[in-house]
């Protein structure tokens, strides 16, 4: 078997702490945000040969920190972080970063996918405990509970969210209030059906929750 040597020596951004994300665009170039201890949340990229010269894109006067970064079918980064104010989503669909938009108060650990309209999808957590979800797709940000989730420590506030593009389902992944791993699904995000839980059962077979 054929390993690659890994350069280990490539710095991206000195002084970022655990909160950072990536993603890779349709031209197979690096995309990096990360929060910088005291500076905000800055971005970069890799094209292959060398990183770009990190901006810093939050343009909040608040604390900023946890940023999820996505990049859609039509080649537009989204990016959401969490603030002293809530979650801030941007986008650089126009060529340049948008202006941040609030698009909940209250609220940390976000994590974003984007459909194939450009729509923005993000799961977060409420400060005060529940996981919530919510988008952009009508215009206007909604959110809604998903599930109460017990204790604020870090394995019941972070969740990772996924896209199905064919059947238009948004998946869920978190860890429920009594430590089980669930799977919360909407049916179709276009049509707002309900969503429903199922558990993740890593030895095999689920147990479906309504």
């Amino acid at each position: 078997m054929y390993h690659q040597k890994l350069d280990t020596n490539n710095i991206v951004l000195r002084n970022i702490t655990q909160f950072y994300s990536t993603a890779i665009d349709l031209d197979d170039i690096l995309h990096f945000v990360g929060y910088n201890d005291g500076s905000g949340i800055y971005y970069t990229y890799y094209d292959g040969s060398s990183w770009s010269i990190p901006d810093t894109i939050d343009q909040v006067e608040v604390f900023v920190c946890q940023p999820s970064i996505i990049c859609d079918l039509n080649n537009v980064l989204h990016v959401a972080f969490s603030s002293n104010n809530g979650i801030y989503y941007l986008n650089n669909s126009g060529g340049e970063w948008s202006v941040p938009e609030l698009a909940t108060e209250g609220s940390i650990f976000p994590n974003i996918v984007a459909d194939e309209n450009g729509g923005a999808h993000i799961a977060y957590t409420y400060d005060t405990g529940g996981l919530f979800y919510t988008n952009n797709v009508n215009g206007n940000w909604i959110s809604e509970l998903i599930a109460i989730t017990g204790s604020n420590d870090a394995a019941h506030v972070e969740s990772k969210i996924a896209l199905d593009p064919k059947s238009n389902t948004v998946n869920i992944v978190y860890v429920a209030e009594n430590n089980n791993v669930m799977l919360a699904q909407t049916s179709d995000y276009k049509r707002k059906r309900y969503r429903y839980h199922i558990y993740v059962n890593f030895s095999g077979g689920n147990r479906s929750q309504r």
